[in-house]
């Protein structure tokens, strides 16, 4: 039986599951606009997002705080939605999966960023981690050899 490090089948920087993730406050968040946010990572395309989870480390307060995870545009809300982070409560919260990015594989390389969308916050930490698979298996090579 070989090492961890010679496994014949797969090496290990080759499986499993990698993150993504970053520590954000309010301060942060409201610096960059509802609009452009902060980045938390950039994914391969290919890659697929499994999983997100936030924690809430210090209250987000002000006018009904909101903080999505995504993209630009549309995919604002993409891996998770502000009533998932719920950012007025303290603790760790796990996305449901529901986000329209989650669980497909990327088609370009993903910059996926934090959006805060409210005003008067004084106080507020986050770290947001993203989950994924990154795609490297070769199609031309079947498996255990890809």
């Amino acid at each position: 039986m070989g090492d961890y490090w010679t496994n014949a089948v797969r090496h290990p920087e080759d499986i499993g599951v990698g993150h993504i993730r970053r520590t954000l406050d309010s301060g942060e968040l409201a610096a960059a606009g509802a609009t452009v946010g902060v980045p938390i990572g950039t994914l391969e395309a290919g890659a697929i997002p499994l999983r997100a989870e936030v924690y809430v480390a210090t209250l987000f307060n002000g006018t009904t705080p909101t903080i999505t995870i995504g993209t630009p545009g549309a995919g604002v809300a993409g891996i998770m939605a502000s009533a998932d982070i719920a950012p007025a409560t303290a603790g760790y919260k796990v996305a449901p999966a529901t986000g329209a990015q989650m669980g497909v594989p990327l088609a370009a390389d993903t910059t996926f960023y934090a959006f805060l969308t409210q005003t008067n916050t004084t106080a507020g930490k986050i770290t947001a981690i993203i989950e994924f698979i990154n795609k490297r298996e070769s199609v031309v090579r079947p498996f255990p050899n890809n």
